[in-house]
């Protein structure tokens, strides 16, 4: 009597995917477990709230380490998910990966080497990345909007600009070789959100009648903008050098300079890694389409005057822990002025005070607020810069009189969203500066140029 064939075995068609149904439902719980916690993740370092100092700069409020981690727990989720299919849906989820991995690494790697080049995108601020370095004979027209606003995703009006640089790459009206005043600083000067004609530099030219340059560029410390003027080579005999120094940032970058050398501002002549990184491309667009306001309603500083709302940032955060710096500022002034009279020229330096220490008192707030205890925020540089005139004899102007005046008349010199002044606060400086004695003295005691 023939053998009946032996019955197939109960689990083959599992053995047939190379999985067991242990196997597949302990993958499934790992993937359900990985999603849970990569959201989980997300969701608590997305919630908590900025310190109000520095704008977040990766996923919004999230750190770069948790969104690292959140990245790996879904990947690893999605291959558990996989597994749980089946061996050969685990196998083909593993060659993507792969795949997509080499892929990405070899445009990584020609993105930076320069050979795979990006079209240029619209950043947080397109005028002042236009301004960051020295670019000769630009002529870009765009919008953008006000520093504040775009930093905390506020839905405002964009603002059309124009920039446009001379044969140096600074932003002036005129395209000359040199000039009798020349205004020494960073982005107050290069005021990228006003037309040319309206910069302090063109309206003291007017009031003047005395020709006005810019030596300027975006996030320079004093360091560096001593250093612009030397390696501008403009002629400085019988020349007047108004040297900008802002009370916001200018003691957080010089630390930076002093950390960092000159050596990495040289390096920005040549775009950054950043800039042709297409993992850093990757990963502003993950920011811009999950959390596009870098910090929650809650760390922003305001204050109204009138019916309008006004934005602050440089705060106590603009000195605090970096008190150091102000002797090594006044040493980088007072080597700067040796330069210019050795050279034969005039020397004078002009204070822009901070947005709260002018608006501050004009301001409405909820009190307990940053804005209603205005005075908390001011820093030591003005007094510091006062004495350190005094003692050294170094014509310094101090534009917050000025600039209280005029918010006192109803013109305020700052755009409400922006930590830059608008063209009246250009107007205004131009107006001090213009009757300064120094300059008073100076403009007559030299020809018309």
């Amino acid at each position: 009597m023939a053998r009946e064939p032996a019955s197939a075995p109960l689990n083959t068609t599992h053995r047939s995917r190379g999985t067991t149904p242990q196997l597949r439902r302990g993958a499934a719980i790992a993937a359900f477990l990985g999603i849970v916690f990569a959201v989980a993740l997300l969701a608590r370092t997305a919630s908590s709230e900025g310190s109000g100092e520095e704008p977040a700069r990766f996923f919004g409020l999230w750190r770069t380490r948790h969104a690292l981690l959140a990245l790996a727990l879904a990947w690893s989720a999605l291959a558990s998910a996989a597994l749980a299919l089946s061996s050969r849906s685990f196998a083909r989820w593993i060659a993507a990966s792969l795949s997509i991995g080499i892929t990405f690494g070899a445009a990584e790697a020609l993105s930076l080497f320069g050979v795979l080049r990006f079209p240029s995108r619209e950043r947080a601020n397109a005028v002042n990345e236009l301004g960051a370095r020295a670019q000769p004979h630009l002529d870009v027209r765009g919008e953008t909007g006000e520093d504040l606003a775009l930093a905390w995703g506020l839905d405002t009006p964009k603002v059309p600009f124009h920039y446009r640089t001379d044969r140096r790459g600074f932003r002036n009206h005129l395209d000359r070789a040199d000039a009798a005043i020349y205004c020494l600083g960073d982005s107050f000067l290069v005021a990228g959100l006003l037309p040319a004609e309206e910069l302090v530099a063109r309206r003291l030219e007017q009031r003047l009648q005395r020709s006005t340059m810019n030596l300027a560029l975006v996030g320079l410390a004093p360091q560096d903008e001593a250093a612009l003027l030397r390696e501008s080579g403009v002629a400085l005999a019988g020349r007047l050098v108004l040297h900008f120094l802002f009370e916001g940032n200018d003691l957080r970058d010089s630390a930076r300079f002093r950390t960092s050398g000159r050596a990495q501002a040289a390096a920005d002549a040549a775009p950054s890694w950043r800039e042709r990184s297409l993992a850093n491309r990757f990963i502003v667009w993950l920011q811009e389409i999950t959390q596009p306001a870098a910090q929650s309603a809650s760390a922003r500083v305001e204050g109204t005057i009138g019916l309008q709302r006004y934005l602050f940032f440089w705060l106590s955060n603009s000195y605090r822990g970096f008190e150091g710096e102000l002797e090594p500022i006044m040493t980088c002034l007072e080597g700067v002025r040796a330069e210019v009279e050795a050279a034969g020229g005039r020397y004078a330096v002009v204070l822009i005070p901070q947005k709260i220490r002018v608006l501050g008192p004009y301001c409405s707030a909820p009190a307990g607020t940053p804005v209603a205890r205005w005075e908390e925020q001011l820093s030591p540089l003005p007094a510091h810069l006062a004495a350190w005139s005094a003692r050294t004899g170094t014509p310094t102007l101090d534009l917050t009189d000025a600039l209280r005046a005029a918010t006192a008349r109803g013109e305020v010199p700052w755009f409400p969203s922006d930590t830059h002044w608008n063209a009246i606060g250009h107007s205004v400086a131009a107006e001090a500066i213009a009757g300064w004695a120094p300059v008073v003295a100076w403009s007559a005691s030299t020809e018309l140029r």
